[in-house]
């Protein structure tokens, strides 16, 4: 018997906007576009280009909420009492892939606890997946040649789907792969702080509530 232990939990699932929610949505990134569409090469994002707080804008309001609900189902599943916590949305940006060229290169989010996609307009069916790579490395360190299985694997690859929504820890590293199809491709990501809304008991290694704390220069 082999036994598979420490799983790496991730959050997929599939949004419903109401029509004209969306229209504003694509419409925001659309502009977003245009104002840098001479930056476009492989792809575009507004944490670059000076547009990060989408969470801010009421175009996405609708977007705000269903983050913060699937979040909470995420921890929940987890194992978190989210009666104890409160979810932040510090930055959020729209990003543009190329057509036929767009592609994102290994990286993490090391400012955020949770971080979320949501896939505003896309194709399943040309790339672009989202891979996450393993941070289990007691396969990829040994001195050994691996024909990868479900024991084994260094990553996985989810399809990214038009309204599908990923959630999943910021610290996990993941990338985009190439994008080969005839349309701009347009995703909204968000990094989260969970923190703490308790105040009387244990708050070691947890983050408490921003109103808690005090700027010092």
């Amino acid at each position: 018997m082999i036994e598979t232990w420490f799983p790496t939990s991730i959050y997929s699932s599939k949004l419903n906007p109401p029509r004209q929610i969306k229209s504003s949505m694509i419409k925001y990134v659309d502009n977003f576009l245009m104002k840098n569409q001479e930056y476009l090469k492989g792809n575009i994002t507004g944490d670059v280009f000076n547009d990060y707080a989408l969470h801010t804008k009421d175009e996405f309001s609708w977007l705000n909420w269903q983050i913060f609900q699937a979040c909470n189902q995420y921890l929940e599943s987890l194992g978190v009492d989210t009666s104890l916590t409160s979810i932040y949305a510090q930055k959020s940006w729209p990003v543009v892939y190329n057509k036929n060229s767009g592609f994102v290169a290994s990286h993490c989010h090391k400012n955020a606890v949770l971080s979320a996609v949501y896939y505003l307009k896309c194709s399943s069916e040309n790339g672009g997946g989202l891979t996450f790579d393993s941070p289990n490395t007691s396969f990829t360190d040994l001195p050994l040649k691996f024909e990868y299985n479900y024991l084994s694997y260094k990553d996985c690859t989810y399809i990214p789907i038009e309204n599908g929504l990923m959630i999943f820890p910021s610290n996990l590293t993941h990338r985009v792969e190439e994008y080969n199809a005839s349309d701009y491709r347009y995703s909204i990501s968000y990094d989260l702080f969970v923190v703490s809304n308790y105040l009387d008991n244990d708050n070691e290694n947890t983050i408490p509530d921003p109103s808690r704390w005090t700027k010092l220069s």
